[in-house]
């Protein structure tokens, strides 16, 4: 009975410690790579006079996929969005970090998975930007982002 007691102790503590391991990286990735600031791209012009996104300096790629939804009908806003995102995810290829965004079922576990071998031929970084419900805004960013990313990788190749 003690035997079967200290393997199940050990098998837990295994199990949190791999665990705490793997939260880890998702959050280092959440904040190191898909909320990364780059403060040398300056505001958008045409979020200026708009009182919800005028304070957003739009510095990340966190923050393009968040917003870019706000201004789903407003097409001009959202196009200087999804040009920024661009200019991210160049900012984050020449960082040696090229990020590819993925949606639908189980996609956060899915890029869980895929990230935890961060040295594979592209270096690929995977984020889940929506885990069941997308909409045509989040898929817009999302293949504008992976698109420049891919073209990137094949200019390297």
């Amino acid at each position: 009975m003690k035997k079967s007691f200290v393997i199940l102790l050990l098998l837990l503590g295994i199990q949190g410690f791999c665990q705490n391991e793997i939260d880890s990286l998702e959050d280092q990735i959440r904040v190191e790579i898909f909320g990364k600031c780059f403060s040398q791209l300056k505001p958008l012009p045409e979020v200026k006079n708009t009182a919800k996104l005028n304070k957003i300096p739009f510095c990340s790629l966190y923050q393009c996929v968040r917003y870019v939804q706000y201004v789903e009908y407003e097409e001009k806003i959202q196009n200087a969005i999804l040009k920024r995102a661009v200019e991210i995810a160049a900012l984050l290829y020449k960082n040696e970090t090229p990020i590819y965004l993925i949606s639908g079922m189980n996609s956060s576990d899915k890029a869980l998975m895929k990230n935890i071998n961060l040295k594979d031929d592209d270096k690929l970084v995977y984020i889940s930007v929506a885990e069941c419900i997308s909409s045509s805004t989040l898929d817009r960013i999302q293949e504008v982002v992976n698109n420049e990313t891919t073209r990137l990788i094949n200019l390297k190749k």
